[in-house]
Formats: structure tokens, C-alpha cells, sequence
């Protein structure tokens, strides 16, 4: 699922985006970003730069060959599922916030594992960064944090569409139907 913006400058007239393929078919371009993400996680040795520049670069590391806004921050308003997420203008700031915070974590259990993850990613979905990319960017930065400390964890597990209506649950209320649909999945 795409992120939506009405007028934007990142797509062609048809609302696909615009890449570096020129591709204007929506199923070709999920095909193309598919193929190139996949190989690029393959080959991805030694993740360990867990700042908000490293998330940046994980981005532009998984996407430049295909987009020009490729480890940029969105710079423009976009809705998803008809939900407006966080303003273009105070992503920045946000995801500031959310990095500080991440040097304290401290993950000392299983429970605190699951509670950590439900909230990152509740939080970067709502902020979602990027013009695209940003469930495989998050997802991928997250399991990479957890395995950096001892866990594995691996969303493809989960099935998506539960895994959006915990993550819509969250937007509005808290984490915890996020954080229960994660346990069940460990």
C-alpha cells in the first residue's frame, strides 16, 4: 500500500510514482521495487548504525536505484488508508524525538522486546518518513535493532492486513492490539 498525496510532484499523471525505470504501471513498479529491495536486503552486511542518519541511509541504500527521493525525508503531506499521517513540516523534528529516545531503550526481556517494537513501530508508520518505502525501511531497521541485541524477530511471520489494523488501532488509541498480535506471532 502506497501513500497517497493529491497534486503531488513524485508521481506521473496516473498517480504512479515517478522512478528512475519510467515505469507508469502500478504492478510493474511493485514488481521492479520488489526485485531490487529484495537483493539489496540480501546483500546488506553489517547493518550497525542505528541513528536517524543510519535509518536515513538504510533507506537510500534499499531505494536509490530506483527513486530520486531515496533517503530523503517526505516534503509532502500524504494520507494512507485515508488516514493523514504526520505533517511533511514536522517529520523532521518527530523522528528526531523518536532516535533520542531510542539510545535509552533498554530490552532486558521477551516482554520488553515485544513492547519496544510495538511502539517504534506504531510511531515511524504514523510519522512514515518517506514518499515510499517505509514499511520495508522500517521493518527491516527494526529487526536489524533487534538482532543487534539478541532477538529475532521477522515480520514477515505476521500476516499484513492484521498487522495494519493493529497498526491503525495504535494510530488512534495505543500499541496494545499491536504489541498482543506480535506475541501471537512469536
Amino acid at each position: 500500500m502506497r501513500p497517497f498525496s493529491a497534486d503531488s510532484l513524485w508521481t506521473y499523471e496516473n498517480k504512479v510514482l515517478k522512478n528512475k525505470f519510467n515505469i507508469k504501471d502500478e504492478e510493474l513498479l511493485n514488481k521492479k521495487e520488489k526485485e531490487i529491495t529484495h537483493n539489496k536486503i540480501n546483500n546488506l552486511k553489517d547493518y550497525n548504525d542505528f541513528s536517524l542518519k543510519g535509518f536515513l541511509n538504510l533507506h537510500k541504500y534499499l531505494f536509490e536505484d530506483l527513486y530520486d527521493f531515496a533517503g530523503q525525508i517526505r516534503d509532502e503531506n500524504v494520507t494512507l488508508d485515508n488516514i493523514m499521517l504526520c505533517q511533511f513540516g514536522v517529520i523532521e523534528l518527530c523522528l528526531k524525538d523518536l532516535f533520542r529516545n531510542l539510545k535509552e531503550v533498554k530490552i532486558n526481556s521477551h516482554d520488553d522486546m515485544l513492547i519496544f517494537l510495538a511502539y517504534y513501530y506504531s510511531e515511524l508508520m504514523v510519522i512514515l518518513p518517506f514518499r515510499d518505502g517505509n514499511e520495508v525501511t522500517i521493518k527491516l531497521f527494526l529487526e536489524l535493532y533487534l538482532k543487534k541485541h539478541g532477538y529475532n524477530f521477522d515480520f514477515k511471520k505476521i500476516d499484513n492486513a492484521k498487522l495494519w489494523e493493529a497498526t491503525k488501532y495504535a494510530f488512534y488509541y495505543n500499541p496494545d492490539k499491536l504489541y498482543e498480535l506480535l506475541k501471537e506471532t512469536i
